[in-house]
């Protein structure tokens, strides 16, 4: 990995982002653009691209630590 700490910064931007969305999936809930089975498996789907993206994060900061 070049540049571990710039792999970091864009990996918790991508971090925020899914956040974002997944309140955004709420507000559509509430709404009643989503029905709650729609909106659990987005965020069925948002959870995991989560847990991917932390995974990441963790191997880069333990790349970074050397």
């Amino acid at each position: 990995m070049r540049d571990p700490e710039g792999t970091i910064r864009e990996l918790h931007g991508k971090l925020e982002a899914l956040a974002r969305r997944r309140t955004a999936y709420q507000d559509e809930q509430g709404a009643g653009y989503l029905t709650l089975d729609e909106l659990g498996a987005k965020l069925a789907e948002l959870e995991e691209a989560r847990d991917a993206l932390e995974r990441e994060l963790e191997a880069c900061r333990n790349a970074a630590r050397g």
